[in-house]
């Protein structure tokens, strides 16, 4: 299966992850101009295995900025969109579209809305990759706490490429990791400023560690990055 010329999940995705041996994904929601963006990713390239944006930094940057960025780092990022994917199938359908137009390389999507079987199929034909979130990382998601299982399995039964977990619910990504084996890529956000520590959703056995505002708003990127991916690192050491 093929992205466009891009290559597979596991040729991109995890091939980048093993050369740059980091499993960092960086959360850009708190920047907007594509130079500042640019800077950021040219700065951390090496420690960068994937760039997640949100929707206030697509809407600050317009689908033209968007995928004129996406196209520059494209060899050496993988890109994934934020966009709150939560509609009908047909309105979520027509965003997929748009958003793999653009070049990125996968979405995150809410399963909740359910009934995404066509949608499914059609990403995975396309050879765009979707995470389906199962929980959240902020206290008070009782929705997600409640229907965790169900989630897990929709997940499984739309064969999508991975699951949103948060990194801190620890026990949440152990119960996934168990129940959805090797084949299903965990992705966690939450670390440090939610709470969780570098690593240790890995250690829980996530596959990468989503973080944005601890390396974004920090007065040093690069050396915020740089502690981060060496925690990851020696988790890595050790496995």
């Amino acid at each position: 299966m093929t992205r466009g010329g891009k290559g597979t999940l596991e040729d991109k995705l995890l091939g980048l992850s093993r050369r740059k041996r980091s499993r960092l994904i960086i959360a850009i929601d708190y920047l907007e101009g594509v130079d500042q963006i640019s800077r950021l990713l040219e700065e951390l390239g090496d420690l960068v295995v994937a760039a997640k944006l949100g929707i206030a930094t697509a809407i600050s940057l317009g689908r033209d900025e968007l995928a004129k960025l996406i196209e520059k780092f494209g060899e050496t990022i993988y890109f994934i969109s934020d966009l709150k994917l939560a509609d009908i199938p047909e309105v979520t359908l027509r965003n997929l579209e748009v958003i793999t137009d653009m070049g990125f390389d996968g979405s995150i999507i809410h399963l909740f809305p359910m009934g995404y079987e066509g949608v499914a199929a059609w990403a995975a034909e396309r050879g765009h990759d979707l995470f389906g979130v199962a929980m959240m990382s902020h206290p008070g998601c009782m929705l997600f706490e409640k229907n965790f299982d169900s989630f897990l399995d929709y997940s499984r039964k739309l064969g999508l490429r991975g699951v949103v977990i948060g990194a801190t619910r620890a026990e949440k990504i152990k119960e996934a990791r168990a129940r959805l084996g090797s084949n299903s890529i965990i992705i966690s956000p939450g670390v440090g400023v939610q709470g969780a520590a570098a690593g240790a959703a890995l250690r829980c056995g996530a596959d990468f560690e989503i973080v944005g505002r601890s390396i974004v708003l920090s007065r040093n990127p690069r050396e915020a990055a740089e502690a981060i991916v060496a925690e990851q690192r020696r988790w890595l050491h050790d496995n």
